[in-house]
């Protein structure tokens, strides 16, 4: 179910004295590719994501934009270690988005017009309710929370470019996120285009100062390290970053953060937690053999013995953290335990009961019908539709299943 590829288009010359035009279908990868000049040294990877509106970089096209990285990395062979983030508009949220939950994927991001999130774009209003569907949904929704994981950036260079006459995404987004920097960040720069609007010709995204930005960073080796702050939203969306990894929070859907320091030459942990239950640290460039310190929000152990495999697992038992055997992979963590949108992943498929009378039989064929088709619209993926009588599990133990009805009416 990836995204369809987009057809090829060139733009032709704007009239003398014309209103700056943005690319035709500047939303598919290869319309937004023609906006950039060449760049030395440097390949540009422009995924396509999902029509129309490419869910704003969040759940499947988030996914999608980390199989196009990783696909490109592979047929580029690029340096692991200098890969840049940029985007316009939803892209702008989209490199907000990704380099807050992968922070140690990317040296350094530049948002163009980049919106921050869905409540201060879009007003939408939280959600505090306690009834049990609206927790479901909130868990579901955590990541798309950006503010809450502000301090991931603290290890990227971030370059902030927004017209301050923008009419599609005010200018109050960009000037958000600037207030929120200034007060910790070291390494970021912020400029507004006098009088540009939303989208002001090509330099909005070919902005020379973005790549001369980039071009002063690379993500440093794991092993040279010293410091991690990182929060998750969700381990099973975003559990890692450099050498730490956050495997389970103490009370889901809350974020979950660990700011850690690696001596590696005192061979001491040393650091704080919050709402995490599990963490793997891995201790590439330590020497092993001795036993290591850990001294974790406030409760030391000095003889923490070295891991075979240099992956130290902890788990919290009350106020102490303690050294464990790796977590089962039957409980939560970051290959289980996603939100509910994870059951529309891996080739998922759509079963509709037929056991019941003819309405309940009309109503999960109809049902199964019309979800598959708002996906194929909204997701530009297609999804198989069969009855509960032509299932077989066996057959399908790779993919995820969708159930319409119930044990009455549904024999699968």
């Amino acid at each position: 179910m990836g995204p369809r590829r987009g057809s090829r288009v060139r733009r032709a010359g704007a009239r003398a004295g014309a209103r700056p035009r943005p690319p035709r279908r500047r939303g598919r990868g290869l319309g937004h590719a023609d906006c950039y000049a060449p760049k030395p040294g440097l390949h540009i990877a422009a995924p396509t994501n999902r029509r129309p509106y490419g869910f704003d970089w969040e759940d499947w096209g988030r996914l999608d934009a980390l199989e196009v990285l990783d696909l490109a990395s592979r047929k580029l062979g690029i340096d692991p270690a200098r890969v840049y983030l940029t985007g316009h508009s939803m892209g702008g949220h989209g490199t907000w988005q990704l380099g807050a939950l992968f922070p140690d994927r990317f040296a350094a991001i530049a948002p163009s017009a980049g919106w921050i999130s869905f409540s201060s774009y879009a007003g939408m209003k939280p959600n505090d309710s306690e009834r049990p569907i609206d927790a479901l949904v909130r868990r579901a929704a955590s990541s798309s929370d950006t503010a809450a994981l502000l301090t991931n950036y603290t290890r990227l260079g971030v370059y902030v470019l927004h017209g301050d006459a923008d009419d599609n995404v005010p200018v109050r987004e960009a000037r958000a996120m600037r207030d929120q920097l200034s007060k910790s960040h070291p390494d970021f720069v912020y400029h507004e285009q006098p009088g540009a609007g939303h989208w002001w010709g090509n330099a909005c995204v070919d902005w020379p100062p973005i790549f001369e930005t980039f071009a002063r960073r690379a993500i440093p080796k794991k092993e040279e390290t010293r410091a991690v702050d990182f929060t998750t939203p969700n381990p099973a969306i975003s559990s890692a970053c450099a050498w730490l990894s956050i495997e389970q929070a103490a009370r889901p859907p809350a974020p979950a953060r660990a700011t850690l320091e690696l001596d590696r030459a005192a061979r001491r942990i040393v650091g704080k937690t919050e709402n995490a239950a599990r963490l793997t640290i891995d201790l590439a460039g330590v020497a092993p053999g001795k036993p290591l310190e850990v001294d974790l929000d406030g409760i030391e152990n000095k003889d923490c013995p070295f891991p075979n495999d240099a992956l130290l697992h902890l788990r919290r038992s009350g106020d102490r953290w303690v050294p464990s055997a790796a977590a089962d992979p039957n409980e939560k963590g970051p290959r289980r335990g996603g939100p509910f949108k994870d059951a529309f992943r891996n080739q998922m498929i759509f079963v509709y009961g037929t056991r019941g009378d003819a309405a309940e039989n009309a109503w999960a064929f109809g049902k199964a019908r019309y979800d598959a088709e708002v996906f194929w619209v909204r997701g530009n993926g297609s999804v198989d539709v069969v009855a509960d009588s032509a299932f077989d599990p066996n057959q399908e133990r790779d993919r995820s299943v969708v159930l319409y009805g119930n044990a009455d009416t549904n024999s699968a």
